[in-house]
């Protein structure tokens, strides 16, 4: 996230860059570099503009000012897996038809072919759905489904892999297991991860750079260590709060001694 003379090059960068819809600006003057092979949080309250940032990262979203760089000349290869909420849950497909969608022979006009096929079942079993290939999409539970959606991304041989709140709606130890799993799959892999969520006890967990951002577009960016602190979490929020540790993991917790002090 700060560069060092050490690090690996970008995979994106922005440079004073403003983003929004129509005439309403939602993130101004943005400068982020995010480097190839990191982990990122995207953390921060609902309406702060996460999504957009996203898909401003994804060139969904053109810059209204400054600029995207690629440094690379062209943009990475994405992944993304979506927020489940948005997805068709009577969509009659089967796990692996999910998969499919994100290889180049799914188009209108493509034919699936026996790699394409051989690539998505790699990526189900990469996520440990090889025996659920053939069952229905609509009919696996919340966190089996997210495992699904994220093999599809990973079926695209992407670079660069973005989470939209893939542990939203799910039980605590499908979230554990989810967010595990992209833990796993980003160390066995070489491809960038930007995990997205207001969940901050969840991500700081597993990140090791931290994006914070509040309302009007204010963020904190650097590696998890320098972020996680207490004076810039409880400006995050609006209230104080304590950064402690439990079991090996940052937990935030609100300081009701602050005002007493």
């Amino acid at each position: 996230m700060i560069a060092h003379a050490s690090e690996p090059a970008p995979i994106v960068e922005m440079r004073n860059a403003s983003f929004g819809y129509g005439r309403k600006r939602i993130l101004k003057d943005m400068d982020l570099r995010i480097t190839r092979g990191d982990f990122v949080g995207l953390v921060g309250p609902n309406g702060v503009g996460k999504t957009t940032l996203a898909r401003a990262i994804l060139g969904i979203l053109r810059p209204q000012a400054g600029d995207v760089v690629y440094p690379e000349g062209r943009p990475p290869r994405f992944g993304y897996v979506p927020q489940r909420k948005n997805l068709d849950p009577l969509f009659p497909l089967t796990t692996r038809d999910i998969v499919l969608m994100a290889r180049p022979g799914a188009g209108p006009f493509g034919r699936v072919g026996a790699s394409d096929r051989a690539r998505a079942d790699e990526a189900l079993e990469s996520v440990g759905l090889a025996a659920h290939a053939g069952a229905m999409f609509r009919d696996l539970s919340g966190g089996l489904q997210q495992r699904a959606l994220t093999a599809r991304a990973l079926a695209a041989d992407p670079e660069f892999l973005i989470l939209d709140e893939p542990t939203a709606g799910l039980d605590l130890l499908s979230s554990h297991a989810v967010l595990d799993l992209i833990g796993s799959l980003h160390a066995a892999g070489t491809f960038t991860v930007m995990l997205i969520s207001h969940a901050l006890d969840e991500v700081a967990a597993a990140v090791r750079s931290l994006i914070l951002m509040e309302a009007h577009g204010r963020m904190e960016i650097g590696p998890r260590a320098q972020v996680l602190t207490a004076e810039k979490l409880g400006r995050l929020y609006g209230v104080p709060v304590k950064v402690e540790e439990a079991l090996g993991r940052a937990v935030v917790v609100p300081d009701h001694g602050a005002a007493k002090r």
